[in-house]
C-alpha cells in the first residue's frame, strides 16, 4: 500500500501506470532536490492519481522534467500533500521542475502541518526560469464537488494559470495572492475571502452572484472592469485599493503607482 522514495526514479522507459490498486500512501524525498518517486521517468508525460491514495509526501513529482499533465482523480475521501510525515512546512518542493500545464483536482486537499494550506502551494516557483519559460500557461480544473478554493492554493504562482471551478460557492484567503491569473470562471460563487486575488495579475472577472467580498481581496490587483450584482451584501476594507508597481518598475527595482480600473458598476 506503501510506493516508496524515488520508487520509478530514472524508469525512462515507462510510459503509463494503469492501475493504483490499493495504493494509499506515495513517498518522495523529504531532504531537498533530489529525484522524487518519478523523477527522470522522460517517457511518462501524464499521470492520474487514484481515489486509493490518501497521502503524498516530499518531492513526489520533483525533478519530473517530463510531467505536464496531472489529474487527481475524483474520489469522496481527503488528499493530503504534505513535505514529508508528520513535520511542518508547505509542499513547495512537490512539484519542482515539473513543467504541468493541465491540472484536475477531483479531490479535497489538505497538509498535515497546515490543515488549509494545501494545494499547489507555490508548485512551480522552484522551476528554473528557462524552464518556467516554457509553459505558456497552466490549465487548472477543478471537480464541481469541490465547494471551495481554499487558503493559499495558488499562492505565488508566476506561470499563467486559467482556472475553471464550477462548484466553487467560495475562494478562501490568499488563495490567488500574487498570482498570475489570467482567467477565472466560478459560475456559482458566493464568498470571495480577505487578500483573495491581492497583487494578482486578474484583469477581468465575472462575479456572477456574488455576496461577499473581503477586506483587501482584489488590492493591487490589475482588473480593470468591475461590474458587481444587486446580490452584493459587503464589500471589505480597501478590496479595490487597485494600485500597483507596474512589470517594468519592478524588474527594474523601482516602485511607481499605477492604476488598471477604468468603470466600476454597482
Amino acid at each position: 500500500k506503501v510506493i516508496g522514495t524515488a520508487a520509478f526514479a530514472q524508469c525512462t522507459a515507462l510510459k503509463k501506470i494503469e492501475d493504483w490498486g490499493q495504493v494509499e500512501t506515495i513517498h518522495g524525498s523529504s531532504i531537498g532536490f533530489g529525484y522524487g518517486c518519478f523523477g527522470g521517468c522522460t517517457a511518462l508525460t501524464e499521470l492520474k492519481i487514484g481515489p486509493s491514495v490518501k497521502y503524498i509526501y516530499g518531492n513526489t513529482f520533483g525533478g519530473w522534467t517530463s510531467l505536464t499533465k496531472l489529474i487527481f482523480e475524483d474520489g469522496d475521501d481527503w488528499l493530503e500533500l504534505s513535505p514529508n510525515d508528520g513535520n511542518e512546512g508547505s509542499a513547495t518542493l512537490m512539484f519542482y521542475d515539473s513543467p504541468i500545464t493541465y491540472f484536475y483536482c477531483g479531490r479535497k486537499l489538505t497538509n498535515n502541518a497546515h490543515d488549509n494550506y494545501i494545494g499547489f502551494v507555490n508548485p512551480l516557483t522552484t522551476i528554473e526560469e528557462s524552464v518556467r519559460k516554457t509553459i505558456p500557461k497552466m490549465e487548472v480544473e477543478f471537480s464541481e464537488k469541490i465547494d471551495t478554493l481554499r487558503n493559499c492554493v495558488f499562492r505565488n504562482m508566476d506561470i499563467p494559470i486559467e482556472v475553471k471551478a464550477l462548484g466553487a460557492v467560495a475562494i478562501a484567503d490568499y488563495a490567488f495572492e500574487d498570482a498570475n491569473v489570467k482567467s477565472i470562471d466560478v459560475p456559482k460563487i458566493k464568498f470571495i475571502d480577505k487578500y483573495a486575488f491581492s497583487k494578482s495579475k486578474i484583469s477581468e472577472m465575472n462575479f456572477y452572484s456574488v455576496e461577499e467580498i473581503g477586506n483587501y481581496a482584489f488590492q493591487n490587483s490589475r482588473l480593470t472592469n468591475v461590474s458587481l450584482p444587486a446580490t452584493l451584501k459587503y464589500i471589505g476594507v480597501s478590496a479595490f485599493d487597485l494600485n500597483y508597481t507596474s512589470d517594468e518598475a519592478n524588474e527594474a527595482g523601482n516602485y511607481d503607482d499605477t492604476s488598471s480600473l477604468k468603470t466600476f458598476t454597482i
